[in-house]
């Protein structure tokens, strides 16, 4: 079994990761500002972005890592300011650097880095289908796209010394994410989909992205050594938002009735209103093993999980 680092342990994802490599018998060490809530997870209280990581004491005395999973980042759901944006980038940006200068420099020497990204990289693609690659938008079309362009290339300097897979993320339905942000809207019947609903949303259940991860853990030995590989970790059946929004207001039981106009999201979220508005038909499950299946590749049966999980 393997010593895994989370960068970003103690989040929504991080930690439902934590749970499943431990109940792996892999060991796990959590690298966040919280300690992780897991059993069995070593927790170092650090920031992960700052150059003095690698002289934190409490990390120089864990077991040093077979695989690194970088997951830390400054929420996207929150209203763009222009601080909040200078968060969302540099957050993202600066801890990918100083994971990746001490596997350079042999501080660390893991098997694998596996660095999240977001399906965001994409951009406005319309009807377009997405299958695979690095097809980023010209830069400056979308704010996004170009975080994740950024995030990525800190990433593979790592890729000339060990395999690197990048997670490009659809939107994360699970107890945490998009769905905490809209779950009090859908429950008193006032959900609705995004101006007219007819943009693609690429998402993925919480539990099909954590076996995806656990799924490139278990097979390092299938990626380039070294180079990298771009993960499409989303359902390979993504959804329009009128869809969506139907289906997750049925699975609590409520009408959904409304439509949100753009400027009202606007209004409370600033340019995020625009990005959460682009369609991107991103068709996910490239760049994991042959042997990784959906347990819910559709839309129906993750929401309908979800809301069991809730009664």
């Amino acid at each position: 079994m393997s010593t895994v680092w989370i960068i970003g342990g103690s989040g929504f994802v991080g930690s439902a990761l934590s749970q499943a490599l431990v109940s792996q018998g892999h060991a796990v060490v959590s690298i966040d500002m919280r300690a992780s809530r897991i059993a069995d997870v070593v927790s170092v209280i650090a920031d992960a972005s700052s150059v003095e990581l690698r002289n934190n004491e409490d990390l120089m005395g864990v077991q040093r890592p077979d695989v690194v999973i970088n997951l830390a980042g400054a929420p996207i759901f929150q209203r763009w300011t222009n601080a909040a944006k200078r968060s969302i980038l540099e957050s993202r940006i600066a801890s990918t650097r100083v994971i990746v200068d001490m596997i350079l420099d042999g501080f660390i020497s893991p098997k694998q880095f596996v660095c999240a990204s977001a399906t965001g990289a994409y951009g406005e693609r319309g009807e377009d289908e997405i299958l695979v690659g690095d097809q980023f938008p010209p830069e400056g079309e979308s704010f996004l796209a170009d975080v994740c362009r950024a995030w990525e290339a800190e990433a593979l300097r790592a890729a000339t010394m060990i395999p690197v897979s990048i997670v490009r993320q659809g939107i994360v339905l699970g107890a945490g994410g998009m769905l905490a942000t809209l779950a009090p809207f859908f429950k008193i019947g006032l959900g609705g989909s995004i101006g007219n609903g007819k943009q693609w949303m690429p998402w993925i259940h919480v539990e099909d992205l954590i076996r995806m991860y656990v799924d490139i853990v278990t097979h390092v030995s299938n990626l380039p050594q070294p180079g990298h590989t771009i993960v499409l970790a989303c359902s390979p059946q993504p959804v329009r938002n009128y869809l969506f929004s139907k289906v997750y207001a049925q699975s609590l039981g409520r009408s959904c009735s409304f439509v949100i106009p753009k400027f009202v999201l606007a209004l409370r979220y600033g340019g995020l209103a625009r990005e959460i508005s682009f369609s991107q038909k991103v068709v996910g499950g490239s760049g994991v093993s042959a042997e990784f299946s959906f347990v819910y590749p559709t839309i129906v049966e993750a929401l309908a999980n979800l809301a069991s999980q809730t009664k």
